[in-house]
């Protein structure tokens, strides 16, 4: 029995010394190696390695992740702009680190010995994608070099990375991990901001340089600190992997519930910023929320990484991530009107929707406890993960697009709108952008006389364009803001209508402002400019003709179009603003003959057989309605209506100038009334097919450009030339030296219909276009009642006197508001934006309600695009016939209560 001892004792070292050299290599006799090894599950190798990992995943993984503000900025880039596969470069540079995975988990697991070289081939692979990329100049580029180069890059150096950390972290691999999915989550609180504000101010070739020289810098020196449990000399090729775990139920249980919440786990990130600015809680509110996000995703993936070590059933967790976080979807974001709903949710599926990747380690444990196997588990939920990661863009992208094609233009319609609300609109604005809007409206606010307010403010805009603000005194209380809002009440008795006469302003106030924009670096011919359009414009055509212009767009939007088409020069702005209300009010007579007389005023004119002249105006208005020189049907990839201009059936001997002009204003008009934010601009199409010289007409190409340069600045999303014969190059050479720079980047030559399904749908190009839409243009002639409630002058009435009202409350808040944010009172400011949020709404509102009583129905109306209370169908010959009935019916039970409720005014 002693000897059997003696031989156990001598034999039990030397079955685990061979086992272990079968599995990891160890030269034979060295009985001192597993003394030598540092200890696992802690001590300083392997927390020194995890830290190290830590700051890898959040730079270079972080990159990628903050794709979405490269994507909004190269949507803006001349070279890049307009191409709907800008998202490729974001989803390559992405995809990689999950697609792949499965690809090289399994040669790391067979080639141990050369991780080490994997990361010192993939890290510089990654910093040469940046630093070549910035030499882009073409999209086809970028997506190699920021997309494929460095997600490739990534691939190779990343995985061999987990690798050593799962050989430090065992027993608390959960921790471990939780720990490093929540880089991820410190990274996008912090990357966004650096590399929006690097955008901005330095463009994107010196950013992507930066960003290069500093990742090589952060992270360069942590390469040596990377290093696995094994010297590289006892490493040696791992035994074949064992895939018998495939044929687990376990394994496919949670494969497909993995999969499942990839496919929903990324929707939050990707439409919260534009549910937020949906809301109008403010341009930071979108990063703000993402960032707190980012931030509770740290503790819930350290926290459920925990959990999963300390034995908590996996069941458990992963059923708390996804029931609760798909729960917080359902209730808190659904139903949030405010901003500390939307945080509270942000904070909650943060932390509960992101813990599900941190208990993947432990998923794969408890699927296969072979050593070989378990990496290639995790692999796996990482490759279910990207699937979601890769279509939940596009799948999202599907769904708001249904949804926005026959949604009613609330402000319960876009929340679901596409993120990339461009920078500069609203929704998207800066602290400069809010700052100059700020700075107009003073001058807006001047100028409509409310110098108790707007006088003091003026007085601290010593020059509009600088960058310095002065400091000024407390902001006017709500106290004062509401006698502001009394007396202005008061002066409704004295406005019979818009369209009224009003008195001359003061000479001494028109020369406050002139001498003020003078002071602020006007130019002498500007001066004078502007003096035109104050001798013309009383204070009270500029006050409530904006509110008449914007109709049902929120007035900040309206304003905002001419700070853009004035690249931000907000004396430019104010300029271009008078220039517009001059035309509209003086000139064109928009909305006091224009849009009330309408094409039922035409077919009256053209059967005056008394008056041929009129007769010949009202006939050719209609002929042009008629044979279907523009119509407007649909809308393309960006939800924007599309215009189509069919330019071979212009005959410019036809009709006169005026005529024309009143056309193409009566088309602008209408779809101005299709758009609601965050869609603010349209698609034009000019259909070229069949164009001769007979069809040219300069005077009438100069006056478009002028209603999209000065008349309607930045109402046109695009501009399609298609199908341009050769002869129509020489044209376009005069033709673009009249256009702003800004305004020929959106003009665009297409010559098929795959150069088409890069701006439209392949399904909603009509097959007139070569497209499969079976839809052709038909004229619904007018009704002879139709506008019949145009002489209900008793209801028209009301609903203006309580659009001035809210007019004059929305002013006086827009006081308030710039006191209160020169006055850097934060309360103030929240105060008073959520009262303009309210006006602004009720504004909208009041529109749909006034629209009948102000405006004559045209084709649009006719024909169901246009409907009651604003609801805009852009498809509604795609609907049932008893769907359609069922709609006429509510919209006339919608227009009866409207009217009782006129008549209780």
């Amino acid at each position: 029995m002693s000897t059997t001892e003696v031989v156990t004792v001598r034999l039990s070292p030397i079955v685990t010394t061979a086992s272990r050299q079968d599995v990891e290599g160890e030269p034979p006799n060295d009985r001192r190696m597993e003394q030598e090894l540092a200890p696992v599950d802690g001590g300083s190798a392997a927390w020194r390695l995890l830290c190290a990992a830590f700051m890898f995943e959040t730079l270079l993984w972080g990159f990628p992740l903050s794709f979405g503000v490269f994507q909004e900025y190269y949507s803006h880039v001349p070279e890049f702009a307009n191409n709907r596969y800008i998202s490729v470069v974001g989803t390559m540079a992405s995809g990689f680190g999950y697609l792949g995975a499965p690809v090289i988990m399994p040669f790391i697991q067979r080639h141990q010995r050369w991780q080490r070289q994997m990361i010192w081939v993939g890290w510089p692979i990654c910093i040469a994608g940046l630093i070549i990329g910035s030499f882009a100049s073409t999209l086809e580029v970028l997506i190699l070099t920021q997309g494929v180069a460095y997600g490739l890059g990534f691939l190779i150096f990343y995985y061999p990375i987990i690798s050593m950390v799962n050989e430090y972290w065992i027993a608390r691999r959960g921790m471990a991990y939780g720990i490093l999915c929540g880089a991820s989550g410190v990274s996008g609180s912090v990357m966004p901001f650096v590399l929006q504000a690097l955008l901005a101010k330095y463009g994107y070739r010196t950013t992507l340089r930066a960003v290069a020289v500093a990742l090589a810098l952060l992270t360069g020196p942590l390469i040596p600190l990377l290093k696995g449990r094994l010297p590289p000399s006892q490493r040696g090729n791992s035994p074949k992997i064992n895939w018998a775990f495939l044929r687990s139920p376990l394994f496919w249980v949670y494969s497909v519930s993995n999969l499942l919440q990839g496919f929903g786990y990324f929707f939050p990130s990707l439409y919260l910023p534009s549910y937020a600015s949906s809301l109008r809680l403010g341009s930071k509110s979108g990063a703000l929320l993402l960032a707190l996000m980012s931030v509770s995703q740290v503790g819930g993936q350290f926290v459920f990484g925990l959990l999963s070590d300390k034995k908590v059933p996996l069941n458990i967790l992963a059923c708390a991530s996804t029931l609760i976080g798909g729960t917080a979807c359902l209730t808190m974001w659904q139903l949030a009107t405010s901003l500390p709903v939307l945080v509270v949710f942000a904070v909650v599926y943060g932390f509960f929707g992101a813990g599900f990747t941190a208990i993947w380690a432990r998923m794969s444990s408890a699927i296969t406890d072979d050593a070989t196997a378990g990496p290639i588990v995790f692999s796996l939920l990482n490759f279910g993960k990207g699937i979601g990661n890769v279509l939940a863009g596009p799948i999202g992208g599907f769904l708001v697009g249904r949804s926005q094609s026959t949604g009613t233009p609330s402000s319960v319609s876009y929340r679901m709108a596409s993120s990339n609300i461009p920078l500069g609109f609203l929704g998207n604005l800066t602290a400069d952008h809010e700052d100059r809007l700020q700075r107009l409206w003073a001058l807006v606010l001047q100028f409509a006389e409310a110098p108790e307010v707007s006088s003091l403010l003026l007085d601290q805009l010593s020059r509009v364009n600088s960058e310095v603000v002065s400091p000024t005194p407390p902001s006017p209380s709500l106290k004062s803001r509401n006698s502001f809002i009394f007396r202005t009440e008061s002066n409704i008795s004295r406005r019979n209508s818009l369209a009224n006469s009003f008195a001359p302003p003061l000479p001494t106030h028109h020369a406050r402002l002139v001498t003020h924009l003078r002071n602020s670096g006007m130019s002498s011919s500007d001066i004078r400019a502007a003096r035109k359009c104050l001798a013309s414009l009383t204070p009270d055509e500029v006050r409530f003709g904006i509110f008449t212009a914007a109709k049902h767009d929120p007035p900040d939007g309206y304003l905002l179009r001419f700070l853009r088409v004035a690249k931000w020069e907000v004396n430019r702005a104010f300029l271009l603003l008078l220039g517009s209300l001059r035309w509209r009010i003086k000139e064109m007579h928009v909305d006091n003959l224009l849009l009330p007389q309408g094409e039922l005023h035409a077919l009256q004119l053209s059967q005056r057989a008394l008056d041929l002249e009129q007769a010949e105006a009202g006939e050719t208005f209609l002929d042009q309605l008629r044979m279907g020189k523009c119509y407007i049907h649909g809308v393309d990839r960006m939800n924007r209506p599309v215009c189509v201009i069919r330019v071979k059936l212009h005959n410019p001997q036809a009709q006169s100038e005026q005529v024309l002009n009143q056309f193409i204003t009566h088309i602008i008009e209408t779809v101005r009334l299709l758009v609601a934010p965050p869609i603010e601009t349209a698609t034009v199409v000019f259909d070229m097919t069949g164009f001769t010289l007979a069809n040219m007409e300069y005077a009438v190409v100069k006056f478009i450009i002028r209603c999209f340069e000065t008349y309607y600045p930045e109402a046109l999303g695009v501009l399609l030339l298609h199908n341009a014969p050769k002869i129509f190059a020489g044209f376009w050479r005069v033709i673009k030296g009249w256009m702003d720079p800004e305004l020929v980047k959106k003009v665009h030559f297409t010559k098929s219909v795959p150069d088409l399904e890069q701006f439209i749908a392949p399904d909603q190009i009509v097959s007139e276009l070569g497209g499969p839409e079976d839809w052709e243009y038909e004229y619904t002639e007018p009704d002879p009642d139709e506008n019949d409630r145009l002489n209900d002058y008793l209801a028209r009435n009301a609903i203006l006197a309580e659009r001035q009202t809210i007019a004059d409350e929305f002013l006086a808040s827009t006081c308030h508001w710039i006191a209160a944010t020169r006055a850097n009172d934060p309360l103030g400011v929240s105060e008073a934006t959520s009262y303009r949020d309210e006006t602004v709404e009720q504004l909208r509102r009041n529109y749909w309600k006034l629209d009948p009583y102000v405006r004559a129905r045209n084709y649009l109306d006719r024909t169901g695009v246009i409907q009651p209370g604003g609801r805009i169908d852009h498809y509604p010959h795609l609907r049932p016939v008893s769907q359609i009935q069922t709609a006429k019916i509510l919209q006339v039970e919608h227009v009866e209560r409207a009217q009782v409720k006129i008549v209780n005014v």
